[in-house]
């Protein structure tokens, strides 16, 4: 089960697992039955200045990290594009994977005050940011979307995005 709040102990490479993706891929672990999972932080040389715990997976903290190039960083892994990536995933590293990004990219455009533009810091409790002047408090915000099914008799309206990988189709939202 994926809990998704940093524990009190945030700071710092994770004991568990890594989300490690860039702006297309997702870098997956091939366990020994052949299935795919999120990598373990311990086994990969990574450098974690981008690093952020996201939550908590399998009773150990769960890090995502940014990842430059399009090679994985570590010959065990598999770069595999996000969409295919997190359809290979156990539900609990899913949920995880696909919150990830977004929280990295919203930490990363926060990293100063909107009030005083002092830099900010994590709160090491939850997924917030704290001012390191004034004190002012900032979380992620959430932006609901709507899934629409387009129906016409027992057919559904797909999209196709150009750049996504041929045959890959996605409802309306």
């Amino acid at each position: 089960m994926f809990i998704p709040l940093p524990p009190a102990n945030a700071a710092g490479k994770p004991a568990g697992r890594l989300i490690l993706f860039n702006e297309t891929k997702l870098f997956l672990a091939i366990a020994p039955d052949g299935s795919r999972t999120l990598p373990e932080a311990a086994h990969l040389p990574l450098e974690c200045s981008e690093h952020m715990v996201v939550g908590s997976l399998y009773g150990q903290n769960c890090g995502a990290h940014y990842w430059q190039g399009d090679t994985p960083p570590d010959t065990t892994l598999e770069a595999l594009e996000m969409r295919i990536g997190l359809d290979a995933l156990p539900e609990a590293e899913r949920i995880a994977a696909g919150r990830a990004p977004e929280l990295l990219f919203w930490r990363r455009k926060r990293r100063f005050c909107g009030e005083c533009g002092a830099p900010t810091e994590p709160t090491g409790t939850d997924s917030g940011i704290v001012c390191t002047k004034c004190g002012s408090l900032y979380f992620p915000v959430l932006a609901p979307a709507v899934i629409v099914a387009v129906r016409r008799g027992d057919a559904l309206l797909l999209a196709h995005n150009s750049r996504w990988t041929p045959g890959l189709y996605g409802l309306l939202a």
